[in-house]
């Protein structure tokens, strides 16, 4: 039996992520095994755990479901005294899912405080992998655009050239230093995903964005007016730094993610990241790009993640890099989690495609709300996917999946597509623009 903890970003490292965390967070449905407890903030769309097991084969009688109030984990986290951590009802319904049963592993999507201060309180911090590192607040460390800036720099990894900015003049000094040669420049909060935050900043108006916001300075608005009226929301009201680094226009992005295991640091998966400007899909594993490119990015994601592993870290690290339109590389971030992209890889991938994922069949993921199927709930998605002979069939291993629950804030579900090639992926995807109204791109 195994505790799975279906936490999302800490509230206090990106309070924008507390808005639908719920929701993001039942992810973690694919990762259960037979026998797993799983703690979910929020009510869980029952439709998708039943969907998600059993594509996965464990069927959803088969897992016990704990569910908390959103805010229920990062109490837990904030609690400082052992009398208290007792007393928490949340810890004792799910001290009563446990029972007696023997817990090998506790297993999150973030690696918080809250988590480390959980396995504490129900006396199995030993099955936590890194919990000493996490207990200190690692997983700040290894979500930080600044600090990534550093170890990367450190461990002969290489990435654009900038700096990392703590206050209103560094960030002035910098832009100025790269505007002047009218170079285009990506300015970053230090704590982002999927390009949120990112703003580039050009003299060029015809520029085609990717990865960020396109903002112009010119006569309209100066650096220093920049600087003066988005320094407190790039910087989260001053409690962040801002990373801003040189921007290559038209590259491409791909990420290589590893597992950070006690005893050493192995591959898990590849994949190309689609952005319009922001991210909106990718195609897993990595195709379209040489074998010998490919083999840089990991071997630099490989440095990364033994640098990060010597530090104390454990679980998930995905290494993001870019391929200019020169082929050259450069990493440009890091993220120390369960990715966005880890279930599509590694258990619709792996466990529901099976042996041929990566060999003869690809994966196209959307990334929700860029495009995403928009409808009424999780179960309608299904019976208009099978009515239109769209959903995943088993013996063709091809077909639409659907990745998440249904999303009440939009009402849309996330999806990705299984094909031989990226070109059948297309196609699909395509039939399903008639199936269902499709966000535009």
């Amino acid at each position: 039996m195994r505790l799975l903890v279906g936490n999302d970003w800490n509230a206090e490292v990106r309070p924008d992520r507390r808005r639908g965390a719920d929701w993001r967070a039942q992810r973690i449905v694919w990762f259960a095994e037979e026998g797993d407890v799983v703690v979910i903030p929020g009510t869980p769309d029952d439709s998708f755990l039943e969907y998600a097991t059993e594509l996965t084969g464990v069927g959803r009688a088969s897992i016990n479901v704990v569910i908390c109030s959103g805010e229920d984990l990062e109490l837990v986290g904030a609690i400082a005294g052992a009398e208290a951590v007792t007393a928490s009802t949340f810890l004792n319904t799910l001290r009563d899912q446990i029972g007696g049963h023997w817990i090998e592993r506790v297993f999150a999507i973030w690696p918080g405080v809250e988590v480390a201060t959980l396995a504490h309180a129900l006396g199995i911090e030993s099955k936590l992998p890194g919990a000493r590192f996490m207990s200190q607040d690692g997983g700040r460390l290894v979500n930080s655009k600044a600090i990534f800036r550093a170890l990367a720099s450190g461990a002969g990894v290489p990435i654009p050239t900038g700096r990392v900015c703590s206050s209103r003049m560094a960030l002035a000094d910098a832009l100025r230093a790269v505007l002047s040669s009218r170079r285009p420049i990506a300015v970053k909060q230090e704590y982002g995903a999927a390009g949120q935050g990112n703003e580039i900043l050009t003299m060029d108006e015809t520029l085609r964005p990717i990865g960020g916001k396109l903002v112009v300075i010119g006569q309209m608005l100066t650096t220093d007016e920049y600087v003066e009226t988005r320094w407190e929301a790039i910087s989260s009201q001053g409690k962040s730094r801002v990373v801003v680094e040189d921007y290559y226009p038209n590259s491409r992005a791909f990420f290589a993610e590893f597992d950070l295991s006690e005893d050493d640091v192995t591959l898990a998966g590849t994949g190309e990241m689609l952005s319009s400007p922001f991210a909106d899909g990718e195609i897993m594993p990595a195709q379209g790009i040489d074998e010998s490119t490919l083999k840089s990015i990991i071997s630099g994601g490989e440095r990364l993640s033994r640098t990060v592993h010597a530090i104390g870290y454990r679980g998930r690290l995905s290494a993001d890099a870019i391929i200019t339109t020169n082929n050259d590389v450069f990493f440009t971030e890091y993220n120390g989690r369960i990715t966005g992209s880890t279930h599509i890889y590694d258990v619709i991938g792996k466990r529901v495609v099976g042996a041929g994922y990566g060999h003869d069949r690809i994966i196209l993921e959307r990334v929700w709300l860029r495009r995403g199927l928009f409808t009424r709930s999780f179960s309608s998605t299904i019976e208009r996917l099978r009515a239109a002979n769209l959903a995943y069939d088993l013996k063709s291993r091809i077909g639409v999946i659907l990745t998440n629950a249904f999303d009440p804030r939009y009402c849309g579900v996330p999806y990705c597509i299984i094909a031989p090639d990226l070109n059948a992926a297309q196609a699909i995807d395509h039939d399903l623009e008639r199936a269902f109204k499709i966000a535009s791109a």
